[in-house]
C-alpha cells in the first residue's frame, strides 16, 4: 500500500557522527510507525516527532547545549500513485515525465 523512502545527512564524523545516524534512524522509525496510526496520516508529523526525539535523546531541550542534528529529506509514495514529501534543510527538485 505505502512505501516511504528517507534521505538523511548527520552533523559529525567518526564516533558522534555513527551515533547521530543510529539515533536518526531510530528517531525516524519511530516517527513513521507513529504516523502509520494516526487517523489522518501526515508525513510532516514524521519529521516532527524525529525533531522531538532526537531532542529529547540529546538533551537539546535542557540546559545542555548541543550543535547535533540531522537533514532530512522523506517522500510517501502509494500504490494510487498519490505521494507526499517533508524536507528539514533538504532542497528538493521534483520532475514529472521525462
Amino acid at each position: 500500500e505505502r512505501a516511504v523512502l528517507a534521505v538523511y545527512d548527520c552533523t559529525g564524523h567518526g564516533v558522534p557522527g555513527a551515533f547521530m545516524t543510529l539515533l536518526g534512524a531510530r528517531a525516524l522509525d519511530a516517527g513513521i510507525e507513529a504516523d502509520a496510526r494516526a487517523p489522518q496520516p501526515r508525513i510532516g508529523s514524521v519529521l516532527d516527532a524525529a525533531d522531538a526525539f532526537i531532542r529529547r535523546e540529546v538533551n537539546a531541550d535542557g540546559n545542555a547545549a548541543s550543535n547535533d542534528g540531522m537533514d532530512c529529506f522523506i517522500l510517501d509514495y502509494r500504490k494510487t500513485g498519490d505521494s507526499s514529501y517533508a524536507s528539514a534543510n533538504f532542497t528538493v527538485f521534483a520532475q514529472r515525465g521525462e
